[in-house]
């Protein structure tokens, strides 16, 4: 039943730890299209043109740029937040599982220490029988 418990939790855990590299991941993706929305911002910035049209077009697209970086930025600060609380799981996990693992060693080591105790019972028994036991009865 224990050994199954902590299968189970070990299983948790390596779950939580592959949610976490998906988190990482979209954080990742975030924080590469915040880099190339705001690269295309700058491009947008430095081009010189004198036509009226073009630097309305211009300006709008740069207000449309501009609240998809906020957009993307807030994406990327919510996957920070999401990286952050499944470290906290994965880490509570891990204490967790390492606790179970050092009771399961801890249970394992006293039923060998009684085995090994069992067996030097035996042992004495065994010795102080033959002791009591005549030798040499002639026969």
């Amino acid at each position: 039943m224990f050994d199954l418990f902590l299968e189970r939790q070990q299983n948790l855990l390596e779950n939580l730890g592959s949610q976490k590299v998906q988190k990482h991941q979209q954080l990742e993706q975030h924080r590469q299209r915040v880099e190339l929305l705001s690269d295309v911002d700058q491009h947008l910035g430095q081009v010189a043109s004198h036509s009226a049209l073009y630097h309305q077009n211009r300006l709008a697209l740069r207000r449309q740029l501009g609240d998809m970086l906020a957009s993307q930025q807030q994406e990327m600060e919510l996957a920070q937040l999401d990286l952050n609380y499944q470290q906290q799981l994965l880490l509570k996990q891990f204490g967790k599982v390492k606790g179970l693992e050092v009771v399961q060693k801890k249970r394992a080591d006293l039923a060998r220490m009684e085995g090994t105790k069992q067996e030097q019972q035996q042992m004495d028994e065994w010795v102080s029988s033959r002791r009591r036991t005549p030798r040499g009865s002639g026969l």
